[in-house]
Parts: structure tokens; C-alpha cells; sequence
């Protein structure tokens, strides 16, 4: 997999439950709250580590792999023992949104499809604009992004290029068939969990009469949250080292708090003016939308964010599909400093 690609002999060769459920993406849209919402089902097992991204091989500058896994890359042995206890589950499943990040690591659909072609897929979305914020935030908070949101969505197309569904969906429809593809909306799941819940267990061919407790949300973002400051990157990855890990506390407190108040600010997200960001993102994503709609067969009326004065059904084209291949995004975040 150092090349990206997968190992075929290894794979085939590999004894084990093979997982045959995908929550594919996307990123910030309530992946990990339906992860844990699906493990509830009695004929569902979903990985109890989540985002393995097994087949989405890549390197980024920390030198990682996955979520956090050491280089060299694990091999198909420590992803299958992943489900190792799914028993007689129909389904045993995994969530890693990297799959849908085509503009940073293409093929994804086709190795999930060479590895097991009665594969399903679950794609979640969100209001995109809504998503493209919450990602901002999210790398905020991880210590990635270091500059305001509106000039980091100009900058750094992975937060557009992750909420262009279709884009990222397209490669999926076409590899597995629009049958065994599921769309399905975080607003969706919040106005009426059961009747949607009840919808994809028929689609999956399980038991629909199983209750699912979706009080409990997971992965969400705190309100105030520290940003690192943009000349300060030295500093920063000083003080989330092993290093200073090992000697703060040789160091008086004024010591830790005059070395963070330079190297972050902190950052109440209730008081900080989206309204310019919105702007921009409503221009940039408002035109992905119909091919969506197209490959859905539907509208997105609950994306309220995203629609000033609702969906326009008429802005759709026969042509709408065949402008993805030629989508050009630039490179993830983490190849830009």
C-alpha cells in the first residue's frame, strides 16, 4: 500500500470476517453518532475503532497513516481483526470518512469494491456550508488551521471539496450500483430519527422494530476552543511534543501559561462574524448542488444554510453528472503550511 495501492495478494490470501458496510464519509457530517447509532442494531457490528481508512492509504506531514496508526502501513490482518467479534451479525461495518475525500486520496471506491463487491455504502451529508464551517472548526481546534475562516476556505480547498457530495459520491454510484449506495442527511435523522432509521434498515434487508437511542451525540465541538496563533508553528508543535510533555512540570505554571498565551488565542466560535464565509461558500457550493440532486433524485429543501430562497429545481440540466470528472480540487489540508 505504500504505492496506494492494496496488496492484492495479501487480501486474498486473508482469512477473517471481511466487513461489508461503509460509512463512507462525509466529514463532520454526524459519521461517528450513525456509526454508534448502527452498532445498536443486534444484526449490525461496526468496528469498535473507528476510522481505520484502510482503503485510503496515505502519508501526511506528521508522518501518519489512517487515524493515527504509525508508518509503516498495518496490513489486512490487523484490519480484519477489527471485526473479529461481529459473530453471526449480517452486517459487520466501518466508518472512515477519508473515503470521500476524491480530491486527496482517488480510488477508494474501486479498492472497497475489489475487496468485496456485495459491499454497501452509507454517504451522510450535511447542509454543505454548514459542514465546510464545522471542518474549519475542527482543525481549529486539532491545531491545523491557523488562519480565519473566510481566507482558509479560499486557501485550502478541502473544506469545499468535501462538501461537493456529488463530486465525491459520483465514483461510488458507478461502482456499486445506485442500489446499494444510501444517501441520507443529518437533518434527515434529527427531524425524524425513526421513520429514517426504519428507511435504511429495510434498504439493508434487517429488523426495522429495533429502537435506536439517538439522545447521545458523539464528536462534537466545544463552543470556545484555542487556535494557534500563524507565525507561532515553531512554538506550537514544541508545546504538543513529547518533550515539553516530559519537562512541564520542571516549570513553574507562569512558565506554561506565558509560552501558550504566544503560541494560541482563544477563540470564542458564538462571537466570531461567518457571515462573509457563508457568503463565499453559498457561491462556491450552490452550484454542486444540482448534480446532487441528480444523482439523488431529489432536493435538499433542509439545507436552510445553504438555500437563501430555496432549492430551485429549475437550475437542473441533463448535463449536470458529467461535469464531475472535471471538478479540480487542490490538495488536503495537510500538504499546505
Amino acid at each position: 500500500m505504500a504505492t496506494c495501492e492494496l496488496r492484492a495478494n495479501e487480501v486474498r490470501k486473508a482469512a477473517g470476517r471481511r466487513p461489508n458496510l461503509f460509512v463512507v464519509g462525509a466529514m463532520k457530517a454526524g459519521s461517528t453518532s450513525l456509526h454508534e447509532y448502527l452498532h445498536q442494531h443486534p444484526q449490525i457490528y461496526m468496528s469498535r475503532f473507528k476510522e481505520p481508512q484502510y482503503f485510503a492509504p496515505h502519508r501526511t506531514r506528521f508522518g501518519l497513516w489512517g487515524q493515527g496508526n504509525p508508518l509503516p502501513e498495518p496490513g489486512i490482518d490487523w484490519y480484519l481483526r477489527l471485526f473479529a467479534d461481529a459473530g453471526d451479525a449480517k452486517y459487520a461495518g466501518e466508518t472512515s470518512v477519508s473515503y470521500t475525500a476524491r480530491h486527496w486520496v482517488p480510488g477508494c471506491e474501486e479498492r472497497i469494491w475489489n475487496f468485496n463487491r456485495d459491499a454497501r455504502i452509507i454517504y451522510l451529508m450535511r447542509d454543505p456550508v454548514e459542514r465546510a464551517i464545522s471542518h474549519y472548526w475542527h482543525f481549529v481546534a486539532a491545531g491545523r488551521e491557523n488562519l480565519p475562516p473566510r481566507e482558509a476556505m479560499e486557501r485550502r480547498d478541502d473544506y469545499v471539496a468535501r462538501s461537493d457530495y456529488a463530486y465525491q459520491i459520483e465514483p461510488y454510484l458507478a461502482r456499486f450500483g445506485a442500489d446499494r449506495v444510501f444517501l441520507v442527511t443529518v437533518e434527515e435523522l434529527d427531524a425524524a430519527p425513526r421513520e429514517t432509521f426504519n428507511k435504511l434498515f429495510r434498504w439493508l434487508d434487517v429488523r426495522v422494530d429495533v429502537p435506536i437511542d439517538v439522545d447521545e451525540r458523539h464528536n462534537t465541538s466545544e463552543r470556545v476552543i484555542r487556535q494557534s496563533r500563524r507565525l507561532a508553528r515553531p512554538l506550537v508543535l514544541f508545546l504538543r511534543g513529547w518533550r515539553w510533555a516530559c519537562w512541564k512540570q520542571r516549570f513553574p505554571g507562569w512558565v506554561t501559561r506565558m509560552l501558550e498565551a504566544a503560541a494560541f488565542r482563544t477563540v470564542d466560535r458564538a462571537r466570531v462574524n461567518l457571515k462573509p464565509t457563508i457568503e463565499y461558500l453559498r457561491k462556491r457550493l450552490l452550484p454542486t448542488v444540482p448534480a446532487l440532486a441528480e444523482l439523488a433524485g431529489r432536493e435538499f429543501p433542509e439545507w436552510t444554510t445553504l438555500y437563501q430562497d430555496g432549492p430551485n429545481l429549475g437550475a437542473l440540466t441533463t448535463n449536470s453528472c458529467q461535469n464531475l470528472a472535471v471538478a479540480r480540487y487542490d490538495s488536503h489540508i495537510d500538504c499546505l503550511w
